[in-house]
């Protein structure tokens, strides 16, 4: 197919629209304080929502018209590009969230490096079957909001993953859900903190223009899974 042919200079394209928004200063300070080790969880879902507008901006700029066939984008052709593109914006998320919650386990004491989860290829595939299956006119809103809010969800399972993994190595672990903005009566049900293993799943989920932060805490002592013996974190 021809239009697959075009993939490769699109995704160039792409990429160096969203290195170049990347650079504003928004972003180069939350870069700056994840490459100083003093990121916060909350400065990772930050910069996943920066990183989530500025790859639905360079989507929007390139994914046009001129790529449909039958008023459609092409399923084959929608696996190679977007699929492609959301790998690229979860390498990004992805790697700044394992640097901060390295830096976090440091902080704490704790020579246990991070969990980076795998890019939830479920997601993904919804995307692509969503814009691919009606006509673009009415499919092309999934290269808007949902894209931010894929963005989003790579920082929440990876905080998911960390909680999991750190509790059951047996720190005391807590997820905290905050609001932001206008939430939504959904989202203000689901506000809270909540100690492990009693986490709901529903707390890692969010609706598009979600803005509500899911970060993670840690107790000031840690108890051995085998010994049961319980010792301060310095």
């Amino acid at each position: 197919m021809a239009e697959i042919d075009i993939v490769p200079e699109l995704l160039e394209l792409i990429k160096k629209d969203v290195e170049k928004g990347l650079q504003n200063a928004a972003i180069a300070r939350l870069s700056k304080l994840v490459a100083n080790g003093t990121a916060t969880l909350k400065d990772a879902q930050d910069l996943a929502i920066w990183t989530g507008k500025e790859v639905s901006f360079a989507l929007k700029r390139h994914i046009t018209t001129d790529l449909l066939k039958d008023d459609k984008l092409q399923k084959e052709l929608a696996e190679q590009l977007l699929g492609k593109v959301l790998k690229y914006d979860y390498d990004l998320i992805s790697t700044a969230t394992e640097a901060i919650h390295n830096s976090i386990n440091t902080n704490y004491g704790l020579n246990i490096k991070a969990i980076k989860p795998k890019i939830n290829q479920d997601r993904v595939n919804g995307l692509i079957k969503r814009i691919s299956t009606d006509a673009f006119e009415k499919a092309s809103f999934i290269l808007g909001e949902p894209v931010v809010t894929f963005s989003q969800s790579i920082v929440d399972e990876a905080i998911k993953a960390n909680v999991d993994f750190l509790s059951k190595a047996g720190l005391q672990s807590m997820i905290v859900r905050e609001l932001r903005g206008d939430a939504c009566d959904w989202c203000k049900n689901l506000a809270g903190s909540y100690e492990y293993p009693d986490i709901p799943d529903d707390v890692y989920m969010r609706h598009n223009r979600c803005r509500c932060t899911v970060v993670s805490y840690w107790g000031k002592t840690k108890q051995d899974v085998w010994s049961k013996v319980i010792t301060e974190i310095k």
